[in-house]
């Protein structure tokens, strides 16, 4: 029998996103209690990640409204310990406590920047949850995404996935199920490949095969002026 679960989400300041809002709202209208706590001081996305999506917002445009746009979210000042539930989206793998623990992952990593690292390199990640209670196995799920080559957008639709997976994965907990998902091996939480600033400008242009040559080269030559 499903049971109302108290969920605390927790976001990093830096990278909250739209998508944990709608979760948050989703698993509220789904009769959970859900309060948010923000953390501040963690580890901010790689200038090579901002680099790359400010092109793309130059480029194409961003709605703030889409799911992997910037969320500015307040505290609920709700206590951590009283949770039945915790999902951390902030990018830290440390324990917390005994409660059990879901974290996002974005091709294999809990950092986001390891799926656009995948996403330049011409591949489409998977995306699923680490559970703390079984810490070396992760649940991971393909999504479908519309525009590959514009990882703005592809970053869109793995987060609008990734909230589907959550809001399942609560309501398999609450209804004392086994979590879905294809089971792969943990690897290193830190491990996943680095952004260089120049050489992922130079991989979005060499991916912008929907605008003028010129266009591109001209808004990676802002971003980089000392590239030749």
């Amino acid at each position: 029998m499903a049971v109302s679960l108290r969920v605390r989400v927790i976001v990093d300041a830096e990278r909250a996103r739209i998508w944990h809002h709608r979760l948050a709202e989703a698993l509220t209208k789904r009769g959970h209690h859900v309060a948010i706590a923000v953390r501040r001081g963690g580890k901010a996305l790689p200038l090579a990640a901002s680099l790359l999506l400010t092109l793309e917002h130059l480029v194409y445009g961003q709605s703030g409204t889409t799911a992997s746009a910037a969320w500015k979210p307040d505290d609920d000042g709700a206590p951590i310990d009283n949770a039945d539930v915790i999902l951390d989206m902030s990018g830290d793998t440390g324990a917390i406590g005994d409660i059990r623990t879901l974290r996002p992952i974005y091709a294999h990593s809990p950092l986001e920047e390891a799926a656009l690292a995948e996403l330049l390199a011409g591949r489409i990640p998977e995306v699923g949850i680490l559970d703390s209670a079984t810490p070396q196995t992760l649940f991971l799920f393909r999504a479908a995404v519309e525009r590959p080559r514009v990882v703005g957008k592809a970053m869109d639709n793995l987060c609008a996935r990734l909230t589907t997976i959550f809001v399942t994965a609560i309501d398999d907990i609450a209804n004392g199920r086994a979590l879905q998902g294809r089971k792969a091996a943990m690897l290193d939480a830190n491990a996943g490949a680095r952004l260089d600033p120049i050489s992922a400008l130079v991989a979005r242009g060499a991916h912008g095969a929907h605008q003028p040559c010129e266009q591109t080269a001209a808004l990676v030559c802002r971003l980089a002026p000392g590239r030749r």
